[in-house]
């Protein structure tokens, strides 16, 4: 699930008044409750979506299945279905789970290889990132058989890709360009 530009600014508006009131914990906890369950729940997300329900019968239901959320998060929810922007809840949890990495110093990366790759080897690779002071690195492995032989890591807006596959791919490009 991808931010929107207006998702982005209702999460980082959130962001900055949970700091302003010193509730980013709890906020926080409560914005990434809420994106797991929108990430697992279609059913939520078809109810977020739903033109038929109207906006004060979402929010009763919001706030009764939400009830344990701080006072923040609550009001925060409140006021998004009741400007009837509800649909894009899950958008706005998503860019705010990103905005928390941020702010935390935690920076995703994602090590796709062809196979199963030992501590030992990921540790190597995570070596060689930039290590700057107050930087996390939140690694997460994929696996993708059709790579051969190889690794991408994708880390923010980059990607390096030392994939077999990906060298035959340039190769190919190469040969059709002349």
């Amino acid at each position: 699930m991808k931010g929107t530009k207006s998702s982005l600014r209702y999460a980082t508006a959130l962001l900055e008044l949970a700091i302003e009131k010193n509730v980013v914990e709890d906020v926080s906890n409560d914005i990434h409750h809420l994106h797991s369950i929108c990430e697992n729940n279609d059913d939520l997300v078809a109810f977020l979506n739903s033109p038929i329900i109207n906006s004060e019968k979402k929010v009763a239901i919001l706030e009764e299945v939400f009830s344990s959320f701080n006072d923040l998060s609550t009001k925060f929810i409140h006021l998004i279905t009741k400007n009837k922007r509800e649909n894009i809840l899950p958008s706005i949890a998503f860019s705010f789970v990103k905005l928390m990495q941020k702010h935390n110093g935690i920076v995703p990366v994602k090590i796709t290889v062809p196979s199963a790759i030992k501590d030992e080897t990921k540790n190597k690779i995570i070596s060689k990132l930039p290590q700057e002071n107050g930087i996390t690195y939140d690694v997460s492995i994929d696996i993708d058989k059709d790579l051969i032989g190889g690794f991408i890591i994708r880390m923010e807006d980059k990607q390096l890709d030392a994939s077999i596959r990906g060298r035959i791919n340039d190769l190919k490009l190469a040969f059709n360009a002349n």
